[in-house]
């Protein structure tokens, strides 16, 4: 029954999710805040689908990466999901950091590798909105000291 009801729950949250493409900011505010609030105690007292939360998903959105999966994408595949979401390559800097932004939202995606990993670090993908926030690969807020806004890419 628990089960049946999370997944249910998810699925009422994806499709106000989707549902939000179309509204504005304030509506899916509203939205969200009348969900959450009815389907707390279906899965565990928190608006969450796995990881990610409504808000994280909201905030993806926002950034104009709704549809971008960077976590396990290599280069390549990320620079192509990019690209398909409206984001354009506007840096390469000479350690060879790729600076992807999207026009509209301001947001950066930032892809690391070669001479600008540092130590024993593995190629890897940030996210930043337009006033220098970064954000992890679920959409939460990232504290920039910490490796936690890395979201780890396939060689």
């Amino acid at each position: 029954m628990a089960e049946s009801m999370g997944v249910e729950w998810t699925d009422r949250l994806e499709a106000l999710v989707n549902a939000g493409l179309k509204m504005g900011d304030a509506a899916m505010d509203a939205a969200v805040s009348r969900e959450a609030t009815r389907g707390k105690s279906a899965i565990n007292g928190s608006a969450r689908r796995g990881s990610v939360s409504l808000k994280g998903l909201q905030q993806l959105r926002r950034l104009g990466l709704r549809e971008v999966t960077l976590h396990g994408a290599s280069y390549n595949s990320g620079r192509k999901a990019l690209e398909a979401a409206g984001f354009k390559l506007v840096e390469t800097t000479s350690t060879g950091r790729k600076v992807f932004r999207h026009p509209r939202t301001g947001a950066t995606v930032v892809y690391d590798s070669g001479d600008a990993l540092v130590g024993n670090q593995k190629p890897h993908w940030h996210i930043y909105d337009s006033s220098g926030q970064g954000f992890d690969r679920n959409g939460h807020p990232v504290d920039s000291s910490s490796n936690a806004g890395h979201i780890p890419a396939k060689k």
